[in-house]
């Protein structure tokens, strides 16, 4: 191997990441990234740093083709290889994925939209159905968007499963394909950016239709519209960050980034649990509290709420695990 191969594998050996080594040695992530990629060397106080680091000579880090597997950290965790068609593959999946999964978020979001409507039409007189019919076709479909935003979310998560170890596990890129990587992310960067910015001014204009609807006509109806057109808009804001961010979180994943470093990872996959628990009390809530006051019309505040609960649950659980 060659030096730079053989700083990648020594980086990985201790499940690093770029960032990771380039502050043990204060250097830049940048720096780390053009010696693995063979654009730099690393000068003679590197060298001998990378040495003391790694406990390695520096005869060892010169010369090439000598066997590593002594020089290795015993113990450790071996990374998974990660070649370039695997992770053009995973790349092109998780793009696909991303399709499906916001169109489940919007499926979902948008789910209790008919049971409103038929409710206030059944309520107000607009509708020849008596309350019970009304309330009975709404939580039919109420309960067939759940369903099928379930079974797409199912559907999708199948298809990724193969690759769940890019997520919960330390991996190793041959070398090459990093500077490939980080070219996509650069690409991507403004068009993310700019979506970012459109879903969340949508996010926060929502309110507006029922504001509006409630305002300035004073009628129960067109409120309800107003929340029907509210849902409609939080569904499409979610379903763009969601198509957006996927593929963003796919060159974070493969680089190792962020919330998805190594050391992050071991953390993560103490608190998968805690966030099944977490979600799945929150729909229980949901069931219970709808059927017990028979309040389909409004219960779907719940979600809202669960949403803005859950970032302080993460956060919570991912302190308490670190320390």
């Amino acid at each position: 191997m060659n030096l730079a191969e053989k700083i990648y594998e020594l980086r990985k050996s201790r499940h690093w990441s770029q960032e990771e080594l380039a502050q043990e040695l204060n250097i830049s992530r940048q720096s780390v990234s053009k010696w693995e990629s063979n654009q730099a060397i690393p000068d003679s106080e590197k060298i001998i740093q990378l040495s003391q680091l790694f406990d390695v000579s520096t005869d060892y880090l010169l010369k090439d083709d000598l066997l590593e597997s002594s020089s290795v950290q015993k113990g450790s965790t071996p990374a998974k290889r990660v070649t370039l068609e695997m992770a053009k593959n995973f790349i092109d999946l998780r793009q696909k994925m991303a399709k499906w999964y916001a169109l489940a978020a919007a499926i979902l979001i948008t789910s209790p939209i008919a049971l409103i409507l038929l409710s206030q039409a059944q309520e107000s007189g607009k509708l020849d159905l008596t309350e019970n019919t009304a309330s009975l076709i709404g939580i039919i479909f109420v309960l067939s968007f759940v369903a099928i935003g379930v079974g797409i979310l199912i559907f999708a998560g199948m298809q990724l499963s193969e690759y769940e170890f890019m997520e919960n596990e330390p991996i190793a890129l041959d070398p090459g394909i990093i500077p490939l990587i980080q070219e996509k992310q650069h690409q991507s960067r403004n068009a993310f950016i700019g979506k970012l910015i459109l879903a969340i001014v949508l996010l926060i204009l929502s309110p507006l239709s029922f504001l509006i609807a409630e305002l300035l006509f004073a009628n129960e109806f067109i409120s309800i519209i107003g929340i029907a057109i509210l849902l409609i808009l939080v569904a499409f804001s979610v379903a763009l960050l969601i198509q957006t961010s996927i593929p963003r979180n796919t060159y974070a994943m493969l680089l190792e980034e962020g919330e998805y470093q190594p050391s992050k990872k071991k953390v993560k996959s103490k608190i998968e649990p805690w966030i099944t628990i977490y979600w799945m009390t929150a729909l229980f809530i949901y069931i219970v509290y709808s059927l017990y006051f028979d309040a389909w019309a409004t219960s779907w505040i719940i979600w809202p709420a669960a949403g803005i609960f859950y970032v302080i649950f993460y956060i919570i659980i991912s302190n308490t695990q670190q320390s």
